[in-house]
């Protein structure tokens, strides 16, 4: 259970120098008293579903949408995670895991992974979250928190996740994380390039996202995953299993605190005879350094050498994932929408 943070010293300390701002400056005071400084925060801001918890409001947007700040006395900073639409895979015939969408953090403090918190005058905003790539090779979407776009395009942007490659036929697609190859001996086996934006290098720091996987140079009727927020997709092996998506990255700017795992790519596609055995590859959704389930990336088909299309799966819904893969005689899933979140403090801490 989350247990609010809350320190009776620091608030009695809090108090004091509140109060005794109130003495020195009561005019001044009293107007940040009346927007609601003296006692928090005093920001105002409505847009997504609303969630509270501890010392923090988050605004979650699963659809686009518009957020909206009406007063912000204390030019508070907020923060923002962006989470784009997901690739999928490539196509019938040995085709790629997606990569996972471009995923972006702006924590308070900043570093490692994250940028730091954003200042943002009052007004509306423009929320765009991008719809997960379809199976056969298509690209997932751009999620956006759209600030002013003559002057700085990208700032609040993710760059989709890159298709899988299709094998004998279409190759793999750059992106947030880029798709995995197909299983096969032609231009269609390379691995698509992550923390790409479309027209430019790659020029996101920290970076959204990693590599899709390529293809061995022979055919093994499999195909290898596409990149994660936090890895590089793996290749397929020469036994007929599929690679795993790139692992997932994991924010605390959550609708309750807790930490979650976004973006993970999808596996690769496996060999499908029956009696095989062989597997197809696990998502950015199964952590392969923790062991643990996080994001919702799609597994590869063709688990346990079936010859079934239901083993590989869609990424889900809002968190970013790369679609399964697909085998030489069944399709893969769909990539996962994306998630845009933004938060602040309500005790005025940042």
């Amino acid at each position: 259970m989350y247990t609010p943070r809350f320190n009776p010293n620091s608030a009695v300390s809090n108090w004091k120098s509140r109060l005794d701002y109130l003495k020195g400056y009561p005019s001044a005071a009293m107007t940040s008293a009346m927007n609601g400084g003296f006692f928090g925060s005093g920001v105002s801001a409505s847009g997504g579903t609303e969630y509270e918890y501890g010392n923090y409001k988050a605004h979650v947007f699963t659809s686009s949408g518009t957020f909206t700040i009406t007063s912000n006395p204390n030019e508070q900073k907020f923060e923002l995670l962006i989470v784009a639409g997901g690739g999928g895979p490539g196509g019938v015939s040995n085709g790629g895991g997606g990569g996972a969408g471009g995923m972006r953090t702006f924590l308070n403090g900043g570093g490692g992974t994250n940028n730091n918190a954003l200042t943002l005058a009052d007004g509306a905003y423009s929320v765009t979250i991008g719809a997960g790539g379809a199976y056969s090779g298509n690209n997932g979407n751009v999620s956006e928190f759209l600030v002013d776009t003559s002057t700085n395009p990208d700032s609040y942007r993710a760059t989709y996740g890159g298709r899988g490659g299709t094998g004998w036929s279409t190759g793999s697609h750059a992106g947030g994380s880029g798709g995995g190859g197909a299983g096969d001996n032609t231009a269609a086996n390379y691995g698509g390039t992550g923390n790409w934006t479309e027209g430019t290098s790659p020029n996101y720091s920290p970076v959204e996202g990693y590599n899709g996987a390529g293809g061995n140079q022979s055919w093994n009727g499999n195909s290898s995953g596409g990149g994660g927020a936090a890895g590089a997709g793996t290749l397929h092996d020469s036994s007929g299993n599929g690679g795993n998506g790139g692992l997932a990255r994991a924010t605390t700017i959550t609708t309750d605190g807790t930490s979650m795992y976004f973006a993970g790519g999808g596996g690769g596609g496996a060999y499908n005879n029956a009696g095989s055995y062989t597997v197809g590859g696990h998502s950015g959704f199964y952590r392969q350094d923790t062991g643990l389930l996080a994001s919702r990336g799609g597994m590869g088909a063709g688990a346990s050498g079936s010859t079934s299309n239901t083993d590989y799966t869609a990424a889900a819904a809002n968190w970013g994932g790369g679609g399964g893969g697909s085998n030489a005689s069944y399709g893969g899933g769909n990539g996962g929408s994306g998630i845009v979140i933004v938060r602040y403090a309500t005790d005025g801490s940042f």
